[in-house]
């Protein structure tokens, strides 16, 4: 479910920056607000967030940057300090195969994690 949840939102953001006709070196930063991209809270389960907001990048070469930030929807449980979350403590998959990640959840409910990857 968590790997279909950020599929579906890498593909959103793919969808919203592809245009047909333009470059990589042609095409800004897509920044797309109120999506529904969320993250992991203190017990590592993925709670989605209303107030989301998405920065996507992509490269000349094709390397691409998934930059997510908001705050954890009610209900979710709070950790006392701030987790970190990457690949290799939670088996998750950005999209498209992308396996580089990094994020953070905080006391106060706010997350923020970047994908990296070809």
């Amino acid at each position: 479910m968590k790997k279909l949840i950020l599929t579906c939102l890498v593909a959103l953001v793919a969808f919203t920056v592809a245009t047909p006709g333009t470059s990589a070196d042609d095409v800004a930063p897509a920044i797309v607000a109120g999506v529904g991209c969320g993250f992991f809270d203190a017990n590592g389960a993925f709670w989605g967030s209303g107030d989301g907001h998405v920065v996507h990048t992509q490269s000349a070469n094709g390397n691409s940057n998934l930059y997510c930030n908001g705050t954890l929807s009610p209900g979710a449980v709070l950790p006392t300090r701030a987790m970190i979350w990457t690949n290799e403590n939670t088996g998750f998959i950005c999209g498209n195969g992308i396996i580089q990640f990094k994020g953070t959840t905080t006391p106060s409910g706010h997350f923020s994690f970047t994908c990296h990857g070809p």
